[in-house]
């Protein structure tokens, strides 16, 4: 593989690392924007289709975000791609573009949300029968926001283990990390379960998302000092 070697620039790491996170927030920004329009689109399609605009049982939200589970999957593992040679051939070494790009994780998550809500509201008032209220539970939304920031930051995971290793080493790397840490994150949440409090329940599974999300966070850092741009 072809070795990139750092450039100095003058622009102090905070600065470049927020270069890095608005450019991130850009460009996936707006990929999670169109997709959510086109699924907007879709939904709107599929109820002319029935003959009416009746909700018909459907719920935009809730499969808004059954289907960003596997593309922030995929989101996720095109990080690396050609901008962190893009980046790393300006000086941009390996630290800040992983910082950047967690810097900037949070709020392309949250675009989904807030333009999803958005939308969501365009159909309760064009469709006859739509609640509005119905898949705006805050505690849904917030484990779902766990659940898809886990599915991002797996992808990138993925794409750094295949980018260092062979794709069948990479495979055993994988699973042999990524399986342990779940069960490892399902610990807490098993022993409130298993405590039976009722006041407690409602913790669980947003502890397990935190400890599962903070672990993944760790193994990318930790697979980052390992990428294969040997620039530092």
């Amino acid at each position: 593989m072809k070795i990139i070697k750092e450039t100095p620039v003058k622009q102090p790491p905070y600065k470049r690392v927020g270069k890095v996170a608005w450019d991130m927030l850009k460009l996936q920004g707006s990929v999670i924007i169109g997709a959510t329009g086109i699924i907007f689109v879709l939904n709107l399609i599929f109820y002319y289709a029935r003959g009416n605009f009746s909700d018909g049982g459907s719920n935009f939200m809730i499969h808004l975000q059954e289907r960003a589970y596997i593309f922030f999957l995929i989101v996720g593992f095109m990080i690396l791609g050609k901008m962190g040679a893009v980046y790393m051939k300006v000086g941009v070494t390996r630290r800040e573009f992983y910082y950047g790009n967690l810097l900037a994780s949070i709020p392309v998550v949250l675009s989904l949300f807030v333009v999803g809500v958005f939308l969501h509201g365009i159909l309760s008032l064009v469709l006859t029968g739509y609640a509005f209220g119905e898949g705006l539970a805050i505690g849904n939304l917030v484990k779902s926001f766990l659940k898809i920031l886990q599915y991002y930051y797996m992808g990138w995971f993925i794409s750094l283990v295949y980018k260092r290793f062979s794709v069948a080493k990479g495979m055993v790397i994988f699973f042999g990390v990524a399986i342990p840490a779940f069960i490892f994150s399902m610990l807490p949440a098993m022993m409130i379960e298993s405590d039976g409090a009722p006041e407690l329940m409602g913790l669980a599974s947003p502890i397990q998302g935190i400890i599962f999300t903070g672990i993944l966070i760790w193994l990318i850092y930790l697979m980052n000092r390992r990428f294969p741009y040997m620039i530092e």
